[in-house]
C-alpha cells in the first residue's frame, strides 16, 4: 500500500503586506508639499493690512502757554503698529513757543504762546485763531501716510479803542483885533487867538511888516512860545520925528504850531491911541 506524505511547504513567495523604505519616504516629501501649499494659499487669500488715513476730526485745543503733546494714533484711522509721527509744517508757528516732533517718541509737542505774549504781537492775532499742521507719519509695517490737524487757540484778547480822528486843524480866530495900550505890557497865548489850536500851542514867528514897528518897544516871541508886544508911552510917542497918528495900528504876521505837529499863521492888529501934543490928554 502506497501511503502519500504531505509535502513540505515552500516559504511564499507574494510580496509582504508592510511599505518598503522607499514608500515611507516619497509620501512625507507629499505631504510636506501639501502644507506648503496650503499655508501658501492661506498667506494670499489673507487681506492686506489697511492703509493709514488722517482721521475726520484731526483737531487739537491748543490753550495759551500750556505744553501739549499729540500722538499719530489718535488722529490716524488704521495706524498700525507703534504709528509715529515723521515730520510736521505748520502753516505759522509765530504763534508757539514750541512746534516741534520729538525724534525720540514720534510725539507732536505743541504750546501756544501766553495771552500776554500774544497780546504784545504786533498786529496780535485774533482772539480765536486756528492753524494748520501738514504730519506724516509711519508705523512697523512700512506703511507711511500724512494728513492735517487743526490746532485751535483761544485767549483773552486786551480790546484796544480806535485812534480818535486827527483834530481839526489850527485856524485864527474872528477876534484878531486887539488894544495896545502906550506903555503897556501885552502877553497873547497863541490858544487865545487861534481856534482848535491843539495841545501845547505856541507861536514859533513873528513877521514885523512896515514902520509901524517902530511905534512899539517890544513885539517879540519867548523861549515858550509866548508874543509879548508894549506900544512905547505917550512921551516916546510925542518924542518921535515923525509921531504916528492917533489911533495908530501894528499887524504881525504870526505863525504858530503845537503837540500834534500843526502849524497854522495868521495876522494879529494891534491898535494904539495916544494924546498927541497938540490934543487933550487920552482920558
Amino acid at each position: 500500500m502506497t501511503i502519500n506524505r504531505p509535502r513540505a511547504v515552500k516559504p511564499s513567495t507574494l510580496p509582504s503586506s508592510a511599505p518598503d523604505s522607499s514608500f515611507r519616504g516619497g509620501g512625507r516629501r507629499l505631504c510636506a508639499a501639501l502644507a506648503a501649499a496650503l499655508a501658501a494659499l492661506l498667506l494670499l487669500s489673507a487681506p492686506a493690512a489697511a492703509q493709514p488715513t488722517i482721521s475726520s476730526n484731526a483737531e487739537e485745543t491748543a490753550a495759551p502757554d500750556t505744553l501739549i503733546s499729540i500722538s499719530a494714533a489718535d488722529h490716524f484711522d488704521n495706524a498700525g503698529t507703534n504709528p509715529k509721527f515723521t515730520e510736521a509744517v505748520f502753516s505759522t508757528t509765530a504763534y508757539y513757543n514750541v512746534a516741534v516732533v520729538s525724534p525720540f517718541n514720534g510725539l507732536l509737542y505743541v504750546e501756544a504762546k501766553s495771552d500776554a505774549a500774544l497780546n504784545a504781537m504786533s498786529p496780535p492775532p485774533d482772539s480765536s485763531f486756528t492753524v494748520t499742521v501738514e504730519v506724516t507719519m509711519a508705523n512697523d509695517e512700512g506703511q507711511t501716510a500724512t494728513g492735517t490737524i487743526t490746532l485751535k487757540t483761544s485767549y483773552s484778547k486786551i480790546l484796544t479803542a480806535p485812534p480818535p480822528p486827527p483834530p481839526d486843524w489850527p485856524s485864527l480866530s474872528q477876534t484878531t483885533a486887539l488894544e495896545a495900550p502906550p506903555g503897556s505890557l501885552l502877553t497873547i497865548y497863541a490858544a487865545d487867538v487861534f481856534d482848535n489850536a491843539g495841545t501845547n500851542a505856541r507861536f514859533t514867528r513873528v513877521g514885523r511888516p512896515g514902520t509901524a514897528r517902530l511905534h512899539y518897544s517890544m513885539s517879540t516871541i519867548s523861549s515858550e512860545g509866548v508874543l509879548y508886544v508894549q506900544a512905547k508911552t505917550e512921551a516916546e510917542l510925542n518924542a518921535l520925528d515923525s509921531p504916528p497918528d492917533s489911533p495908530f495900528t501894528l499887524t504881525l504876521e504870526m505863525t504858530m504850531t503845537n503837540d500834534e505837529e500843526q502849524t497854522a499863521t495868521g495876522d494879529l492888529e494891534f491898535t494904539t491911541e495916544y494924546s498927541t501934543e497938540d490934543e487933550d490928554p487920552v482920558e
